[in-house]
């Protein structure tokens, strides 16, 4: 997979430490590339890539937010992770910064969130919510396990590529998410074996996503809003249209749905039509 940063120099180091920090896990279930466009506060999606960028994108109620593109056969097919500096500005210490890169990039890669309780002792993974951050700062053992009941591991017998496709074989929702809080070795409802026989031999060259679903997806995200409390209701999260619903109601196939939902963070998904859907995945500021 193939990682473009797209971030200012300021932030150079954080993305360098987080990709080593991925690509070098045991079990070993990624193989990383990465390079560098021009600076891009936009974060234009790049298909079959993840981009990483930062900006002040305001006071948007998010430190951080990964959204990511699926096709209909459950793949992620481009990644986007941004990092906001109007809560991640000079006076944030490196580790909250070191932290939410860690935990987007993370995401991007189709893992979910290991633990939610923010007053739980920390884990010692990036994707651990946690008052104490510090201990939190790199990927551990059981992200690394997960990766690998994804993918498989490096050199493995799935014959994946050097310049892999970014994918996942799990659409989440809050069946798989309890799923996945339960089991540090299976989270998906297919097995290791399924996905690997799935995924073998993918060429992400192939990928070409049609732009009218690249277009929809960046019309729809502008409607998320996660200020909170504009509604009246004092929520951390509303839709500023009335698109939205969770993931128990009926609705259209164009409604914004609330999968999963902490004090810290929220997973939306829509179908943006033609069998493609998007997810957001938001790490919310305290």
């Amino acid at each position: 997979l193939e990682l473009v940063n797209a971030l200012d120099d300021r932030w150079d180091a954080f993305f360098q430490k987080a990709v080593a920090d991925w690509d070098n896990g045991d079990p070993d279930a990624l193989t990383l590339e990465t390079s560098t466009s021009d600076v891009d506060p936009s974060c234009k999606a790049i298909d079959g890539k993840m981009k990483v960028c930062n900006d002040d994108y305001t006071a948007t109620g998010w430190r951080g937010i990964n959204q990511l593109l699926y096709d209909g056969s459950n793949q992620i097919i481009s990644s986007i992770a941004k990092m906001n500096e109007y809560y991640l500005d000079d006076k944030s210490s490196d580790d909250e910064k070191q932290y939410t890169m860690c935990h987007e990039i993370g995401h991007g890669f189709g893992l979910l969130h290991t633990d939610e309780n923010f007053m739980n002792a920390p884990l010692g993974d990036c994707l651990d919510y946690s008052s104490n951050i510090t201990p939190n700062l790199l990927p551990g053992l059981i992200n690394y396990q997960k990766l690998e009941v994804m993918y498989g591991t490096v050199g493995s017998d799935n014959k994946r590529t050097r310049k892999r496709q970014l994918r996942s074989s799990m659409r989440v929702d809050e069946k798989a998410k309890e799923n996945q809080e339960r089991s540090s070795s299976s989270s998906s409802s297919l097995s290791a074996a399924a996905m690997k026989k799935k995924h073998e031999n993918m060429n992400v060259n192939k990928i070409a996503i049609p732009a009218w679903v690249k277009d929809n997806f960046h019309e729809k995200t502008k409607l998320l809003d996660f200020t909170g409390g504009t509604d009246g209701s004092g929520d951390r999260s509303m839709i500023s249209n009335t698109n939205h619903r969770d993931s128990s109601s009926s609705g259209s196939g164009g409604d914004w749905v609330l999968l999963h939902k902490r004090d810290l963070g929220e997973i939306h998904q829509i179908e943006l039509g033609g069998g493609y859907y998007g997810h957001v995945r938001v790490l919310l500021a305290e």
